[in-house]
């Protein structure tokens, strides 16, 4: 298998890889992709439930597993934790058993299970479906540009807007894509049958040139998907009244027992920064009632006591004119 450089990879990358502003349409079109129909499955169905369209074609009538790279696939696909397909079931029955598993009702479904390649997907999905205003096509990612020009073969610009939704299998993504070897042959033989050549599908006639600029124009004037209103939640019953915190026991009021504020919360602070005002106010009178330690103490010989106190000499003495 040959190496891809980074250049070429960006080249494939910008060629390849492609998108069309998406918008609400008339069906969804979801088209058989080997081992990864379950990744395209359940893409269809997030967009169903998303109300980007409200019925889905499943197109495909070859088994899964006898796709080219099935096997090398399988790997990839317990790995994404995607159900595996059952012995000899075709792209069609695997994708709509997971649509339903996913939530899609099977009213919504319409299944396409005789086709072989993706010309017959169209073909018979037209003689299912007729003339369609819009479609949301859905595919691995790097299938865009084959998928929208074999799509236009069947049904012109002036009758139907096609938009595409890319879908990446697996983990794989627009940077990380030459890293499997399985994923760089499909890249590669996408290319091929897109390059410019005798042997490209659009000089087989397998499918037409397309201008993807008119594409992209004639999607953006698609109506937007209609956002989902908001599920309404439970009703809630009456929040119940707050209790009123009880007394610190080690706080008492005087008068009787503290009931602090509804909205306090109960912190369990020391006792004296849990007395009331009151309490803290009589604390202070009954400190100022006290006699102090000075008043008590015997009174000092050096200090006069009065007028008619007798005065010392001496050094330090308190005497006139001292």
């Amino acid at each position: 298998m040959p190496d891809v450089t980074v250049p070429h990879a960006r080249e494939l990358t910008q060629h390849l890889f492609r998108h069309l502003p998406p918008g609400r349409t008339a069906i969804g079109l979801a088209l058989g992709c080997g081992a990864a129909s379950g990744a395209v499955a359940l893409a269809a169905a997030r967009l169903f439930h998303a109300r980007q369209f409200d019925r889905i074609v499943v197109a495909g009538g070859v088994a899964v597993m006898e796709t080219e790279g099935a096997a090398a696939l399988l790997p990839l696909l317990r790995r994404a934790g995607l159900p595996q397909p059952r012995p000899g079931e075709i792209e069609a029955d695997y994708m709509a058993r997971l649509m339903r598993a996913a939530g899609v009702p099977p009213a919504r479904l319409v299944l396409e299970r005789a086709s072989a390649h993706t010309g017959e997907n169209f073909a018979f999905t037209r003689a299912l479906v007729g003339a369609c205003r819009s479609i949301t096509l859905l595919n691995c990612a790097p299938t865009a540009l084959r998928v929208v020009a074999t799509a236009r073969k069947y049904w012109c610009p002036s009758e139907t807007v096609l938009t595409f939704h890319p879908v990446y299998p697996f983990g794989i993504d627009r940077h990380n894509w030459p890293a499997h070897p399985v994923i760089r042959r499909f890249v590669l033989d996408e290319h091929a049958k897109m390059a410019d050549g005798p042997g490209s599908y659009v000089a087989r006639g397998f499918c037409v040139p397309v201008d993807w600029a008119a594409e992209a124009a004639r999607a953006a004037t698609l109506p937007p998907v209609p956002r989902r209103p908001p599920v309404p939640g439970p009703r809630l019953a009456p929040a119940a009244p707050r209790r009123p915190a009880a007394p610190h026991p080690a706080a008492p009021h005087p008068g009787g027992p503290h009931t602090p504020a509804a909205h306090s919360p109960a912190v369990h602070l020391p006792a004296a920064r849990m007395a009331p005002p009151t309490a803290r106010r009589a604390s202070w009178a009954d400190a100022a009632a006290r006699p102090s330690i000075r008043a008590e103490a015997a009174p000092s010989p050096l200090r006069r006591q009065g007028p008619d106190a007798p005065r010392r000499s001496g050094r330090g003495a308190d005497t006139e004119g001292g």
